[in-house]
């Protein structure tokens, strides 16, 4: 960052976005649990009051859009959530159960709804219904990614700023998008761009 012809990777650990008020591993695992908890019932699965509503949707549209039967989805998310608590992640799990279609899909179709929920109720959303709403940056202010954007914009206009961030790539063991979101908008307000 400080030599611009240095390249420097950036590995974000798993967690990281818990400072953002989004879950860790161990939690999403728990989430994923109550959000796949389904209950059987004669009519093959439903949903336990106050679980996973998106989720089941999701599921339901997703079968009918394929020409599939719902059922071996439904199997899969109640598979899911009673194996949650034994299974160090869900990265683990999938991996696990790579061969199970219905598994492997289930379980990122709820990685995906549990994330965009997470991160609806985070510190990182912005509304986007008025043109004048930002990011709440003085709740972000001891964040990692706010210490490291104060260490990157020092001495440095717009165009340097470009430079330096081009010479850095991210890897991250997180499923949200806390990086783009938080750099995005913070860039957007401290460079007064449109």
């Amino acid at each position: 960052m400080g030599n611009e012809d240095r390249s420097n990777v950036i590995v974000v650990g798993a967690g990281a976005s818990q400072e953002f008020d989004l879950p860790t591993g161990a939690e999403l695992t728990e989430i994923l649990q109550n959000n796949l908890a389904f209950q059987r019932s004669d009519g093959g699965l439903s949903l336990r009051p106050g679980n996973g509503r998106e989720l089941f949707v999701a599921l339901r549209d997703y079968a009918a859009r394929q020409g599939k039967p719902v059922a071996p989805l439904q199997e899969a998310t109640l598979f899911i959530s009673e194996n949650m608590a034994l299974a160090p992640s869900i990265d683990n799990f999938l991996d696990t159960h790579k061969s199970d279609e219905e598994i492997v899909l289930v379980g990122k179709i709820a990685i995906a709804n549990a994330i965009l929920a997470a991160e609806r109720t985070s510190k990182l959303p912005v509304d986007p219904s008025n043109i004048y709403n930002r990011m709440r940056f003085e709740e972000l202010r001891e964040t990692w990614a706010s210490v490291f954007f104060k260490i990157i914009v020092v001495k440095r206009d717009y165009e340097a700023f470009l430079a330096a961030i081009s010479s850095i790539t991210f890897i991250s063991f997180n499923y949200d998008r806390c990086i783009k979101q938080f750099f995005t908008h913070a860039a957007r307000s401290y460079f007064r761009l449109a």
